[in-house]
């Protein structure tokens, strides 16, 4: 059987985004001017210093801004702590929103504690973690999860180290201890100095799921709160190796990563907005259901509005806004491949779903409204069409294989339909399987390949 195995990156050239308008209206600030209170503290986010360290700052500035506050200052309460605060001017009252992030699992706790309206993640929720806060709703709900940006684990070492690039397998190898020196991997003979983050961090849980696989982390490994701290300390030290999300990667020198044979991706944001990259994450914010905080809730749509994603971006995370992706298809592709799609351009999406689930995930219901806006931009300027193409993991055979691939871009335009799209301007291909650079042996790598991909057309 002929199996179609690209790496969907290597298609890819350069992009370019076509801003639409997917406005959000904030309320008024509530009247606090009877308030006894010098300051009133409108909600708290807890948990990831990956999104604590910048962008829920930004975010949080930001929005106080379009709230009409003035004289915005950033204060620090304590390590990792700080309050984002602004004055109330017709009400002569200062406001503020406090950040603590000491970790992702920090911010669970703190939802269950009753002392934060937000947890912010660079993981989803554990199931362990959603029972302990069953009696504040289901986390995992769509109005509970929420993915606020894209972000990739950057693997670092110091600028002096000749690698370009390391598989997974051999990152696992490193920070096991079972490679001691440089030298083993064709460097310099210079002991490996392993940098890492601490327990109760979002990165750390995605590096051991993904590198070490519950493999023990090696004795003497120094442990960090701060992605950045960890970046510095590698920049600074020769023979050191280290992981952080991609925003931290400051002056150390990010590897290409490979998760087995010779596709090797480095963290750039190309590779990780299509999350083609190997260690691709998503950033989540988590609101109680059952959380009485109208401002927390109107803050987390604010992040998720266009606007708010366009602050994703200047921070330096992968917003979800949608692009044009610009790519030449190469001719040592399946020929199928490339003729299916000629005339039309890539959109900066892929639909997936909840594993081994006919239904769109979190991320994929909340990009069916940004492709109806990108849509509504795009008809004032003519006639448009749709391809809505289907992939899926292996599935016994290629028949086989090419029935779900249709089906999951089926579902796909169905609800693209129920949204608002013209259905005749909607064309559906079940492709079958096309690998992303994952290997497919891995069970949570299923998830990645059985996606639906969408092109655009503009027509005369």
């Amino acid at each position: 059987m002929y199996q179609k195995v690209i790496t969907l990156a290597a298609l890819l050239t350069s992009w370019s985004v076509s801003s639409f308008c997917y406005a959000l209206e904030l309320a008024p600030l509530p009247d606090f001017s009877k308030s006894p209170q010098p300051k009133i503290t409108l909600f708290t986010i807890a948990g990831s210093n990956t999104i604590g360290a910048k962008l829920g700052p930004e975010l949080v500035r930001q929005y106080l801004v379009d709230k009409g506050l003035t004289d915005i200052q950033e204060k620090e309460l304590a390590t990792n702590e700080k309050e984002i605060v602004g004055l109330a001017k017709q009400q002569n009252k200062t406001v503020a929103i406090v950040i603590k992030a000491h970790g992702s699992s920090s911010g669970f706790k703190a939802i269950g504690a009753g002392k934060a309206d937000i947890a912010a993640a660079s993981r989803s929720i554990k199931a362990k973690e959603q029972k302990l806060l069953s009696a504040k709703g289901d986390f995992k709900y769509n109005v509970a999860e929420h993915i606020v940006a894209i972000d990739g684990l950057a693997i670092i070492v110091n600028q002096s180290n000749p690698l370009k690039q390391l598989s997974v397998e051999q990152v696992g190898r490193l920070f096991s201890g079972d490679i001691s020196s440089w030298s083993q991997m064709g460097g310099a003979p210079l002991k490996v100095i392993r940098f890492a983050r601490d327990q109760a961090s979002g990165t750390w849980d995605t590096f051991n799921g993904l590198i070490l696989k519950n493999q023990p982390l090696v004795a003497g490994t120094e442990r960090f709160e701060s992605n950045t701290e960890l970046s510095r300390k590698v920049a600074a030290s020769s023979g050191a190796i280290g992981f952080v999300g991609l925003n931290s990667i400051g002056n150390a020198k990010p590897l290409a990563i490979s998760a087995g044979g010779d596709n090797y991706l480095e963290p750039s944001l190309l590779n990780v907005a299509t999350e083609d990259y190997p260690l691709g994450r998503r950033l989540y914010f988590y609101v109680s259901p059952n959380t009485p905080s109208a401002l927390a809730k109107e803050f987390v749509e604010y992040a998720l509005s266009a606007k708010g994603q366009e602050i994703v971006n200047e921070v330096g995370f992968v917003g979800q806004n949608i692009a044009v992706l610009n790519q030449q298809l190469a001719t040592k592709f399946p020929s199928d491949y490339i003729d299916q799609v000629k005339g039309y351009r890539r959109l900066s999406v892929n639909f997936r779903f909840e594993a081994g689930k006919a239904k769109l995930d979190n991320k994929g219901n909340r990009d069916l409204k940004r492709v109806k806006a990108f849509y509504e931009q795009q008809r004032k300027n003519g006639p448009v069409s749709f391809i809505v193409r289907g992939f899926a993991e292996e599935a016994g055979n290629e028949k086989k294989t090419e029935l779900l691939a249709n089906l999951r871009a089926k579902i796909v335009k169905r609800e693209l339909i129920k949204v608002g799209l013209d259905r005749n301007s909607l064309k559906v291909i079940g492709y079958g399987a096309l690998h992303l650079t994952q290997s497919s042996n891995e069970p949570g790598t299923k998830v990645k390949n059985s996606r639906v991909e969408v092109w655009l057309k503009n027509n005369p």
